[in-house]
């Protein structure tokens, strides 16, 4: 994000809606105080997730729970580093896996995520995770 941008598009991702909403309460409306808007997309399954990050619509992070059943977000994480296309508009954007134990965080570095961080959801932790992905 190193030109200033009006609005950036992130991808709130599990198929429990009230984690959806966590997520999307603990980073809010705005990248930091002052940053861009967000305007947020949420995504419950696997198969939605794929289609709309190849989509033509630029995202530009994702967030993605990592305890979701039947389609973890760290199955995702690696789908997404591994078969979006290197010209497609959403290749290679920052991925946020929310993961239940510690011992999960090398499955998270494999998939390709970029951040890999730890439920119950720190408020504060999310919100700067986000902050300084999106400032590289």
């Amino acid at each position: 994000m190193s030109e200033v941008q009006e609005t950036v598009r992130i991808i709130a991702f599990s198929d429990n809606a009230t984690r959806r909403a966590e997520m999307i309460d603990a980073v809010g409306s705005r990248v930091g105080r002052e940053g861009p808007a967000i305007e947020w997309k949420e995504i419950a399954t696997g198969d939605a997730a794929m289609l709309e990050i190849q989509s033509d619509t630029r995202y530009d992070l994702a967030i993605l729970d990592g305890e979701t059943g039947k389609f973890s977000g760290i199955g995702l994480g690696k789908m997404m580093h591994d078969e979006v296309p290197e010209d497609h508009i959403n290749y290679g954007i920052p991925l946020i896996n929310l993961v239940a134990r510690p011992q999960d965080e090398w499955l998270s570095r494999w998939s390709g995520a970029s951040r890999c961080l730890l439920y119950p959801i720190d408020q504060r932790e999310l919100s700067a995770t986000v902050s300084e992905l999106l400032a590289d």
